[in-house]
């Protein structure tokens, strides 16, 4: 130690001669080695020999070697440093002990974290009281070799925590140490970023233990969203530390300048590295980018040094994280202008310029490969898979086919860029390309790409010739070059039809090569059946002379080639490519035997031995091969026939179409063609032109003329009922059938009176003034004849068609009115005529148009209205034009009335906050909220039923309040409105303390109506809110509080809103529902008794529903009481609805005399016992339902009675809820033909709907009855037989008409429970029933219930 000491004073001494530095640098080195080698043989101050010795023999032995460490360094007490010899032993011992440390939560794990707190504190505790004994010892001086030492410890322990991956701990450790190390000279620098290296690599280790799987890392969507979670903030720490680093290296470099030998940077690469990848590998593409842009500033303040040099896999990882990572998150902290693919196509150009000024960094050529590949992969990606892309708006023309361009031009571009830097493409390269031009629509250039990856994958001199291929790209490309085909203009030019035969080629060259890669030995690029289906219609669409056989082979190869590999489930025919095989024969022009070669293939496809059957696509094409040239319509009409009597599958509209319209084409078959028109119309109202080209079929036909005016007039009908526009007759449709029964010498007053109500407009008119008018202005306007004779010169004209629509409150008012508004765009914008463009009154009137509508998409349509006006403001377009404060309003208040959809609210307090926000940045009063729009979102709040819904109301309400008081000038004071809205918020609440609230808010708006707020007044309605939720209480005496409450109201009602009938009857009803019918009735008699007040009728109806709902047994009794009064009082009026209400009264009594009473009150009705009050259907229902529920013997008779009384009823006919409570009174009667009873109730039900009786549309509850009474039919096996084949017909017929529910399954489970007798036929049925009503989402308990009682125990199991 001596010699040590002394040898390092004769140093000091020597070195500061600069003479001698040179001389003495060999000896130096020498002496210091050897002052060294003598310490560690000779000194016990810094080792412990019995230590390292014990570790060695525990290590040679094979014990564990943590646990000897722990129990060796816990029983020593060391007065020097753990010895580095010793470490190293720890760290190079039982390999298997360390593995296992990698175990989180281990036990091994613990011994060697303990282990290395042993030595972390051992190291600590030496070095305090080696800097302690320096401080009392002045005359002894700390050396360079002490420090080094300790460092070097130090540095020791923070590899072990590094090692195990202990992120915190290691961090800890390192604090504890560099505390001790002031940054003085440059070592303290190098020293303070090696411990925080090993901090860094500690967290590295640390998202490896959390998110690799032993040695192999997971792929991202492995990863839970808890490692996810954990793995970002581990690499935020590590990215903390890093940047640590870098202030370090920074101050590193900057004080090494003042010196003779300036450094460099401190970090490298490899401290980059794990950080990017590991944030490409969580989906963190910003701190990605963020920490590769630090390393390249690096590099560049390096002087390129290559310790920094960035790899090019840091660039492809960063690539990758950008275009894999989150939308939502890029957009939001990058903007829309920096899309993710202009990114990464900006980091690929400047890795290929790095690249080309220092090849000596990149690294091999397949590098600079895979960063093309990657970039030309997220170019592939942009666009939206291919599609016929249809334009939703006049203004994305230019902005879609402006993407197009960009991406044609940036794959282009690095297509280019490969070839000089003679990168040698692979099979992803092409893959990317030809995704990336079959999406641009740059299907030259993809084929010429296909053409290439043919060539490269096909060279028998390939090194790698089974390298994995994406056949995906190839089939996207012909599916592109399919739709092509069709966009390609019809007529005679034959270049268009040279070309299409071309396209089609293509396709099924497409095919040949990727049977070729298969044979050539690449796996899983097996030509599809799909890729088939869209050659063969590639070849359909070409309607080439050839078109079917080509089509006919390519079926042909594609069954062969399955027989062939019947393993191959991608080649198994569907039906798919036999109705494009049809569509083929159907399109090709002048094919002799259309028809009969169709036939054949279709008879194939129903051969019981064939893998598929005909669906809907099939009959369709079937029907259009017999109308092609040469026509054989009546075999069409026979399949179309088949198609209506089978119900599987059912025709559609343009199946109906397709028939009529050929029948039209032939002449003497206009009634043929009126004939399939109307079964058409059993299921489906056309919205084509069918009914007109009837009507002008019927007026070229000889004497047809009164023919033509009976469709005319069906037409009208139908048009008004519907409103849908294309069945509106046109004005030519009028005129040729007037010219027709003129010419036929029959007057055509009657059809002129029609048009001139349907289109009765003005020619000299100046403004729209009616409906009518408005009509003639969309008619024009769809028919692009606008400018005739209705007034449309200016954008007023428009703006009044628009308010005119809104005011009619059609549910397609909303839509009709946006035509009109993309009308006016059209004209302003492509038409150049600046006297149509719309202003912001256009737009708030569309929006307020479908506001009015209540269609169900009011909101989105609306929103949308909005959307469009602000591009067009942000496009220039119309500068002029803003929305204001009108606008947010009335989109408010189409949120207002969909509250009941979630998202509804919250969508109106956007709109205030907008409106708030644009009145704080601009100050303009056109943006200032006014109390119309405090109303309106208080009204959204009040009807949304969010549970916090009367908390927001309130809240918003009191900060009315505030902020009048604050700022009366430009904060609006709450109205009644308002207060009225909280009010009706806490009422339907439901919540505890609702009452308390409604009454603090009451009393509010009584104060500040005391304080001279005129505009807060309490009128009736809020006395009406408060009395509802006062009666609806739960207390006892819940309707003694209402009635106080009713009193207090009286006696205000001189200043505030008086008492009205809904006022009373919610009194009434309060005391009834208690139980309490005498205080009832006693104020019933006083209000009958009073001439001040009259009731309506709304009051008795409601009030007789009232005792309905009680449990008295005199309820019915006393209701009778109340109609006599009625009819021997002249003052009321008794009419349907009391009546109605009277019957339902003793149908809910649950009296045996309550289906005879009520029976006898109908029959009043019919006699005239009850004024003037007439049955209507809601009457014969309810009586109906009465019986059905009485359970009876003679309820079926009695029920047919009703419907024979009904039938002698003038203007009454039974619609789908009067027939269903007909087969639910059959159901559950004791009759043992029930079933077929039901059905043929169920097929006078569909009869009826047929013939005209549109509300007797069959429902799917009428269905399940029919079913349900099938399930419960008792007797004979004959009736059991019956009503399992009544079941089983029903079944079906509800299964191809509607959506069956799980009620619908559960009874038809019943029904094979009830009447199938146990055997393998009717498990299979059960099975097979049951994963359909699995399959359809119908799965419930009750389905679950009677699935057990199907099943055997072990299917159930």
């Amino acid at each position: 130690l001596v010699r040590h000491h002394l040898l390092h004073r004769f140093l000091f001494i020597v070195m500061q001669q600069t003479f001698y530095r040179t001389l003495l640098a060999s000896l130096c080195i020498i002496l210091t080695a050897h002052a060294f080698i003598s310490t560690s043989r000779h000194s016990t101050t810094f080792s412990s020999p019995k230590s390292s010795s014990l570790l060695e023999r525990s290590s040679q032995n094979g014990e564990d070697v943590s646990k000897k460490a722990v129990s060796t360094i816990t029983s020593q007490k060391y007065q020097g440093m753990f010895e580095p010899k010793s470490i190293s032993v720890v760290k190079g011992g039982n390999k298997q002990v360390w593995d296992n440390a990698w175990v989180p939560n281990g036990e091994r794990r613990e011994k060697v974290k303990k282990l290395v707190r042993g030595m972390q504190k051992d190291h600590l505790k030496i070095f305090r009281k080696h800097r302690k004994s320096e401080n009392e010892n002045s005359n002894r001086k700390k050396t360079d070799y002490d420090e080094k030492l300790f460092l070097q410890e130090g540095l020791d322990v923070l590899d072990q925590w590094a090692q195990l991956g202990e992120g915190l701990k290691c961090e800890s450790a390192a604090e504890e140490i560099l505390s001790s190390v002031q940054l003085t000279k440059l070592e303290d620098y190098e020293f303070h970023v090696e411990a925080y290296r090993r901090v860094l690599h500690s967290y590295y280790n640390y998202y490896q233990r959390i998110t690799w799987h032993g040695r192999y890392k997971k792929p991202k969507f492995t990863l839970s969203a808890q490692e996810l979670r954990i793995g970002q903030e581990i690499l935020q720490s590590a990215d903390a530390t890093l940047q640590q680093m870098e202030k370090l290296s920074r101050d590193y470099v900057s004080k090494s300048k003042t010196t003779r030998n300036p450094r460099k940077t401190l970090l490298g690469t490899s401290d980059y590295s794990p950080l990017i990848l590991g944030y490409n590998h969580v989906g963190k593409p910003l701190p990605a980018l963020s920490a590769l842009r630090r390393l390249t500033d690096l590099f560049k303040q390096n002087e390129h040094m290559e310790r920094v040099a960035p790899s090019m896999s840091l660039y492809i990882a960063v690539m990758k994280a950008i275009f894999n990572g989150d939308n939502d998150e890029w957009t939001s902290q990058m903007g829309e202008k920096n899309t993710k693919a202009d990114i990464v196509d900006k980091l690929c150009r400047e890795c290929v310029t790095y690249a080309r000024n220092f090849p000596q960094y990149v690294g091999p050529a397949s590098s600079l490969l895979q960063l093309y590949n990657v970039a030309l992969d997220v170019w592939s990606k942009v666009l939206p898979p291919t599609s016929k892309r249809k334009q939703s708006s006049i203004f994305l023309d230019e902005e879609q086919a402006h993407q197009l361009n960009q991406v044609a031009t940036k794959v282009t571009e690095l297509w280019e860029m490969m070839q000089e830097d003679k990168v040698v493409p692979n099979s992803k390269t092409y893959t990317s390309l030809i995704y990336a031009y079959t999406k641009a629509n740059g299907l030259e250039e993809a084929y010429l790409m296909v053409e290439r990856l043919s060539e490269l994958l096909l060279n028998e001199e390939r090194e790698q010739k089974l390298e994995r291929v994406d056949s995906r790209a190839l089939r996207a490309l012909a599916n592109a070059l399919s739709w092509n085909i069709s966009s390609i203009e019809e007529g005679e030019d034959a270049n268009n039809a040279e070309k299409k035969i071309e396209i089609a080629e293509r396709v099924e060259r497409i095919i040949d090569m990727l049977w070729n890669l298969t044979e050539f030995g690449y796996v899983g690029v097996t030509p599809t059946v799909f890729l088939y289906t869209t050659a063969v219609n590639a070849w359909a669409d070409a309607q080439s002379t050839e078109s079917s056989l080509r089509a006919q082979m390519l079926v042909d190869d594609l069954e062969n080639r399955y027989q062939q590999n019947k393993n191959d489930s991608n080649l198994v025919p569907d039906i798919t490519i036999y109705n494009a095989l049809l569509k083929a024969i159907a399109k090709q022009p002048n094919l002799v035997g259309a028809a009969e070669k169709a036939g054949e293939i279709f008879k194939s496809l129903e051969d019981p031995s064939s893998n598929v059957s005909p669906d809907l696509e099939t009959y369709n094409a079937l029907i259009q091969a017999c109308l092609a040239s040469p026509k054989d319509i009546e075999k069409a009409e026979q399949t179309l026939e088949r198609m209506i009597l089978t119900g599987d599958p059912l025709p559609m509209e343009s199946t109906y179409r397709s028939v009529i319209n050929a029948l039209l084409d032939v002449p003497g078959s206009v009634g043929k063609a009126e004939m399939w028109l109307d079964r058409m119309e059993e299921r489906f109202l056309s919205k084509s032109n069918l009914y007109e080209r009837i009507v002008l079929s019927w007026c070229n036909e000889v004497g047809k003329a009164t023919r033509a005016r009976q469709m005319l007039e069906r037409m009208e009908q139908l048009f008004k009922e519907s409103g849908i526009k294309s069945l509106q007759p046109t004005r030519s449709c009028y005129n040729a059938v007037i010219g027709t029964l003129e010419d036929q010498g029959e007057p055509g007053d009657t059809v002129k009176n029609s048009r001139d109500e349907m289109y009765g407009i003005s020619v000299n008119s100046n403004k729209l003034t009616s409906n009518k008018e408005v009509f003639a202005l969309l008619d024009e306007i769809d028919s692009g004849s606008i400018g005739g004779s209705t007034p449309v010169g200016n954008t007023v004209n428009f703006n009044q068609a628009i308010s005119l629509l809104a005011e009619s409150e059609n549910i397609w008012a909303g839509s009709r009115a946006e035509d009109i508004l993309n009308f006016m765009l059209e004209l302003t914008f492509k038409r150049k005529n600046r006297n149509a463009i719309p202003n912001i009154v256009t737009f708030n009137s569309v929006i307020a148009a479908w506001a009015k509508s209540n269609h169900a998409l009011a909101g989105e349509r609306s929103a949308g209205v909005l959307k469009k006006l602000e591009d067009l403001h942000d496009m220039n377009q119309l500068e002029d034009v803003q929305p204001n404060r009108v606008t947010y309003n009335t989109l408010m208040n189409v949120y207002a009335k969909a509250s009941e959809r979630e998202d509804s609210v919250h969508k109106a307090q956007g709109c205030m906050n907008k409106l708030i926000d644009l009145y704080e940045k601009t100050r303009d009063d056109k943006y200032r909220p006014d109390i119309i729009s405090y109303s309106t979102l208080l009204s959204a709040w009040a009807r949304s039923g969010q549970p916090d819904a009367a908390e927001n109301a309130e809240t918003l309400l009191l900060k009315m309040i505030e902020d009048s008081k604050m700022n009366p000038k430009h904060s609006p004071q709450p109205n009644t409105i308002c207060f009225n809205e909280v009010l009706y918020s806490w009422a339907r609440s439901g919540h505890p303390n609702a009452i308390s609230r409604m009454r603090t808010i009451f009393q509010l708006m009584y104060d500040m109506n005391e304080a001279g707020h005129t505009t807060a007044v309490p009128d009736t309605r809020s006395f009406n809110i408060l009395l509802l939720s006062f009666a609806n209480s739960l207390r006892k005496d819940s309707a003694q509080r209402a009635l106080v409450l009713l009193d207090e109201m009286e006696q205000m009602s001189v200043n505030f809103g008086k008492p009205d009938a809904i006022s009373y009857n919610t009194i009434i009803s309060a005391f009834l529902k208690k139980g309490d019918m005498e205080s009832g009735m006693e104020i019933l008699d006083g209000l009958l008794a009073r001439d001040d007040l009259k009731l309506n009728n709304r009051f008795f109806s409601s009030l007789i529903f009232s005792l309905s709902e009680t449990d008295a047994v005199d309820a019915p009794a006393m209701a009778d009481t109340i109609v006599k009064n009625l009819l021997e009082t002249p003052e009321y009026i008794v009419d349907t609805r009391i009546c109605n209400s009277l019957i339902n009264c003793w149908g809910r009594a649950n009296v045996d005399e309550g289906p005879h009473r009520a029976m006898d009150i109908l029959q009043g009705m019919l006699n005239g016992d009850y004024g003037k009050a007439l049955p209507d259907v809601a009457t014969f229902t309810s009586v109906i339902d009465i019986w059905a529920k009485s359970g009876q013997e003679n309820a079926v008779t009695k029920v047919e009675e009703v419907m024979e009384l009904m039938k002698g009823t003038a203007g009454v006919s039974p619609n789908t809820q009067t027939y269903t409570a007909f087969i639910q009174a059959v159901a559950r009667s004791n009759l043992s033909n029930k079933a077929r009873k039901a059905q043929e109730i169920l097929q006078l039900m569909k009869d009826d709907y047929s013939s005209g009786n549109r509300d007797a549309r069959p429902s799917l509850y009428s269905y399940n009855a029919v079913l349900n009474a099938a399930e419960f039919t008792f007797g004979r096996d004959v009736y059991l037989e019956e009503a399992f084949a009544v079941a089983c017909e029903v079944f079906d017929e509800a299964r191809s008409t509607m959506q069956p529910d799980h009620v619908t399954y559960a009874t038809f489970l019943g029904v094979t429970a009830q009447l199938m007798p146990k055997s393998g036929i009717r498990n299979d049925m059960v099975q097979l029933v049951f994963r359909r009503c699995c399959m359809d989402g119908q799965l419930a308990p009750l389905t679950i219930k009677k699935f057990k009682q199907a099943a055997t125990e072990q299917q159930f199991l």
